[in-house]
């Protein structure tokens, strides 16, 4: 609550243009004057992947496609709002009156971090430049902060190596210290910290034991490196040296120079 509060005023018939946010975390909203509506919708599922921002203030009101949003909630004072990274939300002061002002507080959380929702939705978000900040957290949370190619393997191979005892393998051997095949809160505690054992678990545990079995991380890590070689793939050749060096040093797709990002979202429509 004391690092990321952000205060938002609207005058009547005011608000947001619908817009996604780029950092990762979740998002709660208090209301504390006035009346607010927000329409939201999870940002849509990619066939191509994307160096350029689709979901800026107001871009989907520009499609042919008309933006059709899932949920709607209307906030009075005293009431919240939580929703996850990768939401595409509008907001509107619905109160009447000249002089109404709605006011409200923003918050970011970072535990728990949405990783089920991360797993779940992997192939858009890897495919989505405007949560590209989170792309380095797939392959640190895939690979158990091990060693793995950006560039991703076929599905069927990564399965295997993730199954096998060396490279990613002995990773997850590494940290199962009793040899039962899973990796417990425990053990994932121990060389990673409480917060990051919840992510690592949350991210890989399928059926919701509360632990990873090796078939589980196989099947995850396949899933992250299969994904990610697609999208390598299918990104047009000289454009792929940003996908790889995206979050590194300083380096940021969100500041590629104009003509790159409007050659990226030619080649991905």
């Amino acid at each position: 609550f004391n690092t990321t509060p952000e205060f938002w005023f609207a005058g009547r018939g005011a608000g947001a243009k619908a817009h996604m946010d780029t950092h990762i975390q979740a998002t709660m909203s208090i209301q504390l004057a006035g009346t607010k509506r927000w329409r939201l919708s999870m940002m849509g599922p990619r066939l191509a992947p994307f160096l350029t921002m689709i979901y800026k203030d107001g871009d989907v009101y520009e499609r042919k496609e008309r933006w059709r949003p899932q949920f709607s909630f209307t906030l009075r004072p005293g009431e919240a709002l939580f929703f996850p990274p990768g939401f595409v939300h509008e907001t509107l002061n619905v109160d009447e009156g000249e002089s109404s002002c709605s006011a409200s507080v923003t918050f970011q959380f970072s535990k728990p971090m949405a990783v089920r929702m991360y797993r779940r939705f992997l192939p858009r978000v890897r495919r989505t430049a405007d949560i590209h900040e989170v792309w380095p957290n797939l392959q640190e949370w895939a690979s158990l902060h091990g060693r793995a190619d950006k560039k991703g393997m076929p599905y069927s191979e990564a399965k295997a190596a993730a199954l096998g005892s060396s490279g990613v393998g002995a990773t997850f051997r590494k940290y199962d210290q009793d040899g039962d095949g899973f990796l417990s809160m425990a053990e994932l505690t121990t060389p990673f910290g409480e917060e990051e054992a919840l992510n690592l678990v949350g991210f890989h545990d399928l059926d919701g034991d509360g632990q990873v079995a090796r078939e589980e991380f196989g099947e995850v890590f396949g899933l992250w490196a299969g994904t990610a070689k697609i999208v390598m793939d299918d990104t047009p050749k000289k454009q792929r040296k940003y996908q790889m060096k995206d979050m590194e040093g300083d380096f940021n797709i969100e500041d590629l120079p104009g003509k790159v990002t409007a050659q990226s979202l030619e080649s991905s429509q």
